[in-house]
């Protein structure tokens, strides 16, 4: 299957624990939070297929507004993730099972490395190979895939510090 970054609604029936969300390998959670001290908001919703197990992903690299977006199946690696983004100041991060498992700095703005390409090329397959190990498959890029979840000139659903937003509608849902 191709990469694609192009997003498809569908109704399906959500894990839950006393009628509450709750994330698994299937069903991740994901999060935009606005991350410029202006609103505070944060968007939360279910995604299927990025299938990452024990851990999250969060990166502040989120086109057009570089919010935090963050995905994982459990809620305390999520925070984890954002917490280190906000320590490092943007960039990239991977937490599984209440540790920080890899992340890569981007010291400009939260979205561009001071460092040499080949130095970030580098971090990168490495992160892009604990992204594999917890579960994100080869049709996916991890990190990519999060860059784009909010832009909301994409379809069909985006997620954004607002909440879901159904681009084919022009509303959110």
């Amino acid at each position: 299957m191709a990469q694609s970054i192009l997003t498809r609604g569908s109704e399906e029936i959500l894990p839950s624990v006393d009628g509450k969300f709750e994330a698994n390998r299937d069903f991740n959670k994901a999060c935009v939070i606005e991350r410029h001290g202006h609103s505070g908001g944060i968007g939360v919703s279910a995604i299927k297929g990025y299938n990452i197990e024990n851990g999250a992903i969060a990166t502040s690299v989120s086109h057009d507004a570089h919010n935090i977006t963050a995905v994982g199946d459990n809620d305390a690696d999520i925070l984890l993730a954002v917490k280190e983004l906000d320590r490092i100041q943007g960039g990239y991060v991977i937490a599984s099972k209440g540790e920080i498992v890899a992340a890569l700095p981007l010291e400009l703005a939260g979205i561009i490395s001071i460092q040499s390409g080949k130095t970030v090329q580098a971090q990168l397959n490495k992160m892009v190979a604990h992204a594999r190990a917890l579960g994100v498959p080869e049709s996916i890029d991890p990190f990519m895939t999060l860059s784009f979840i909010a832009l909301t000139v994409i379809p069909e659903l985006r997620l954004t510090d607002n909440g879901l937003y159904d681009v084919n509608l022009g509303q959110f849902v």
